[in-house]
């Protein structure tokens, strides 16, 4: 859609400079000025292309902050290098596709009950204010198991993580 922002606001200029037209021959309204007519369309135009790259330049900081691409790297990076395997724990649907997209793999799953990893494993997990292991943008975490499973049955003794 950001794409088609200018071309939607030229057609509302032109839309407005047919309206400024039909109210001067229909209605009678002649103190419109040559100037107004004039410039109407293209400052809509360039207001069109001002308000896209604002609104660019914000949601590029914002896609930022709350991408799952430095995460999935960042697990294929330390996967690699420490030898552990990469899991997910009760994963929305956004983040089985963002690791299907980045790892070029599915990832197993674990969900719901907690259960203590036998081998060196690295957990994605979405849990807003969990504070263990490495943050990273919309409310993921990156948990080194075995070494995090204590402090995370601490936070959570049912062995339940909430997804919220």
């Amino acid at each position: 859609m950001l794409p088609l922002t200018p071309a939607a606001i030229l057609l509302a200029g032109v839309f407005v400079r047919f309206l400024v037209h039909f109210c001067k021959r229909n209605l009678r309204i002649r103190k419109i000025s040559p100037m107004i007519r004039r410039w109407i369309v293209p400052v809509f135009f360039v207001s069109g292309i001002l308000a896209n790259s604002i609104d660019a330049a914000v949601l590029y900081h914002q896609a930022q902050n709350e991408s799952v691409s430095r995460l999935m790297f960042d697990a294929a990076r330390i996967a690699r290098q420490e030898n552990r395997s990469i899991f997910l724990y009760n994963p929305p649907e956004r983040l089985e596709g963002s690791a299907n997209f980045y790892l070029h793999k599915n990832l197993p799953e674990y969900s719901d009950y907690l259960q203590e990893p036998q081998k060196p494993e690295l957990w994605i997990i979405r849990c807003e204010d969990l504070n263990i292991g490495e943050p990273y943008g919309d409310k993921h975490w990156l948990l080194r198991m075995p070494e995090c499973f204590s402090a995370l049955l601490e936070k959570f003794p049912d062995r339940e993580i909430a997804d919220d």
